[in-house]
């Protein structure tokens, strides 16, 4: 399992940690959104937005855009 250790050192010198393992992007994700907050970032949400295969004609989303390609071809 990796390890991860963030560090951050501010103008008045005060430092904020965090450490943590992780497997999965997710997680990794919400533990660095953590820090950066608690290291004074202020923001609504940090994610990971996850591609697909625009091969895979079983994936709805897929189908979609394929459907809405369709259309607009079709105009």
């Amino acid at each position: 399992m990796p390890s991860f250790y963030l560090q951050s050192i501010d103008d008045e010198g005060v430092t904020t940690t965090k450490s943590f393992n992780g497997n999965y992007i997710d997680d990794v994700v919400d533990h660095v959104q953590d820090f950066l907050k608690g290291s004074g970032f202020c923001f609504n949400d940090l994610r990971v937005i996850k591609s697909y295969d625009r091969t895979d004609y079983t994936n709805p989303r897929v189908i979609a855009e394929l459907e809405q390609l369709a259309g607009e071809e079709s105009n």
